[in-house]
């Protein structure tokens, strides 16, 4: 019993500090449940107590279910474990104040449907930042230079590799695309520029050598392959090179996004 113990203390301790590496922070619930497990709070303590769920930063909740059940069932209980887990980080410091948005998005769609469902579709995201729905990407007049701000695709610290939470914008973004064929688009890329983010591109004795043209570099050179990212999701799904340009712009706009400035924004460049 307590070799038992101590190897799921290990886990969950192993799976706090992964989550270092990610913007968003995922917690997994039991099928067809909405309480917290006893590893899903120890979870959520160990984060709080390593000041990676810190009370100084925002945060949106966005509740998820595997396929299984029908679709108003798993609306609400997405919805629910939203709330279970917004209710619960309140009571590790985080204001109310700082949850910019608690909301259920159902049940995550999948290709491949059994029986079993998908245990890893069945959590909540605790996401830094504001995610907005991407509606507007899709509004009839778009016009030449229209910027629209894609706030809810996300990259793994310090990397351009998009994480799988993204998909829903990039897909709006792709169905856009599909729905307009004489649109061209600018994809660019920004990044919140800070020593923790600098940081995180390096290991902290490289960054401590770093003149700032370089640290500008590596900043620029982030932002530039994630939009590059972006670009090639929408080439390997059907969207013409032509169509697209990509551009990283490091830093730039920081004033406008003082809280956040890790976003893709998409540029009309033609109708």
């Amino acid at each position: 019993m307590e070799k038992t113990v101590t190897l799921l203390l290990l886990m969950c301790s192993l799976n706090t500090f992964g989550q270092m590496r990610s913007d968003t922070i995922h917690i997994y619930f039991e099928l067809g449940k909405h309480r917290l497990t006893k590893e899903a709070t120890y979870n959520l303590d160990s984060l709080a107590y390593n000041d990676i769920l810190s009370p100084t930063e925002k945060y949106s909740i966005i509740g998820y279910t595997d396929y299984l059940g029908d679709e108003q069932t798993n609306e609400e209980l997405s919805l629910k474990r939203a709330n279970t887990i917004a209710e619960y980080i309140t009571t590790l410091g985080i204001s109310k104040d700082n949850l910019q948005a608690v909301s259920g998005k159902g049940e995550v769609k999948r290709e491949q449907m059994g029986t079993d469902g998908y245990p890893t579709d069945r959590r909540v995201d605790i996401v830094h930042g504001f995610i907005k729905d991407d509606k507007n990407i899709q509004s009839k007049g778009v016009k030449a230079d229209e910027v629209f701000d894609l706030e809810n695709v996300f990259f793994e610290v310090g990397k351009a590799r998009i994480l799988s939470e993204s998909l829903p914008a990039l897909k709006t973004l792709l169905e856009f695309l599909q729905k307009k064929p004489t649109i061209k688009i600018q994809i660019e890329g920004h990044v919140h520029c800070s020593w923790t983010s600098l940081q995180t591109i390096k290991k902290r004795q490289a960054v401590d050598k770093m003149t700032p043209r370089e640290a500008a570099k590596e900043i620029y050179e982030l932002s530039d392959a994630r939009a590059k990212a972006v670009q090639d999701f929408l080439i390997r799904n059907g969207i013409p090179q032509e169509r697209l340009k990509y551009l990283g712009r490091g830093c730039e706009e920081l004033e406008q996004h003082p809280q956040n400035n890790k976003r893709v924004a998409i540029r009309i460049i033609e109708k």
